[in-house]
């Protein structure tokens, strides 16, 4: 027969921490949701953020095959990246959609006349 060793576990599972007496967990365990003082904490519901700019990154997504097209709700810019291999990383960043649209359209051009962009068939010129 073996003797327990003493060693630590490798995980160690937190048990709730109880109020003395009463069995409850303790108020500063309290599970997510929103609070307030003598209610049940109700669920939490995610946001949904700039829902026209995100359509509109799609917009421009489905108008640009070349380009993978996106809006950034934090920093409530859109970027453009290629979906091409080129020799460097190209990102565009624009404030509005207008203004991505002029740089793609600028960018595609210059790509094409250093041959560096695809056809829209996707076979390189």
């Amino acid at each position: 027969m073996q003797e327990p060793t003493a060693h630590r576990p490798l995980v160690q599972v937190r048990q709730p921490t109880v109020t003395p007496g009463d069995g409850r967990p303790h108020p500063r365990r309290r599970p997510k949701g929103r609070h307030r003082e003598g209610a049940a904490p109700g669920a939490w519901k995610p946001r949904a953020w700039d829902l026209d700019q995100h359509a509109e990154a799609r917009r421009l997504a489905g108008q640009w095959p070349g380009w993978t097209v996106l809006y950034g709700t934090g920093s409530r810019c859109f970027y453009a990246l290629t979906a091409w291999p080129v020799p460097e990383p190209l990102i565009l960043r624009a404030r509005t959609a207008a203004e991505l649209e002029a740089a793609l359209r600028e960018e595609s051009a210059a790509l094409a006349a250093r041959r560096q962009a695809p056809t829209m068939s996707g076979v390189w010129r």
